[in-house]
């Protein structure tokens, strides 16, 4: 019995160790950063394929928001998907078409390494102007080695786009020492 017991003990400790370690939604970024993308979704996307809406060159704004040798990107230790809102910009029109949508992210250099970063679950929000996206918990850190980063918004119909829409897509990270 008293073996048990320290079994239960040493598991615990562990436990608590290892949880503690790990980064609540409760814990204030020491950073927040803000990304604005406008684009428009083109009339006539059918809802067969997989629509790929590409932007190169992406600022990562490094230099703004670590610009002190008190606090550089070098440490952080988690930086990750805070935040992203998709809004329509005509307000005649609203999502009623779209089935789900996904940002991803990568690296210029390294065309091959990209991480999902927000994505629709469960589209409920289909009769509004805006759709809020879920953040993965993914650590998007090695992205900000360099100046430049690629975004790619993945969006499927349910059917024909009937016109081109202006659409505007506000992304928030953050950044944890």
């Amino acid at each position: 019995m008293k073996q048990q017991g320290t079994i239960l003990f040493t598991f615990m400790g562990i436990l608590l160790l290892a949880l503690s370690g790990c980064k609540s939604e409760n814990d204030v970024p020491d950073r927040i950063i803000p990304y604005i993308l406008e684009w428009e979704i083109p009339s006539g996307l059918n809802s067969i394929e997989t629509h790929f809406f590409e932007f190169s060159n992406v600022r990562t704004q490094v230099d703004e928001f670590f610009p002190d040798e008190n606090f550089t990107v070098e440490d952080i230790e988690i930086l990750r998907p805070r935040q992203a809102t998709l809004t329509l910009r005509d307000p005649s029109i609203t999502f009623n078409d779209i089935r789900s949508v996904e940002v991803h992210m990568r690296q210029k250099q390294e065309p091959f390494t990209e991480y999902e970063v927000f994505y629709t679950l469960n589209l409920q929000q289909r009769d509004k102007q805006e759709i809020r996206l879920l953040p993965t918990l993914t650590n998007v850190k090695s992205l900000f080695v360099g100046d430049r980063m690629e975004v790619t918004v993945r969006i499927n119909f349910y059917r024909i786009s009937a016109r081109a829409t202006p659409v505007l897509l506000e992304m928030e990270l953050e950044a944890f020492r």
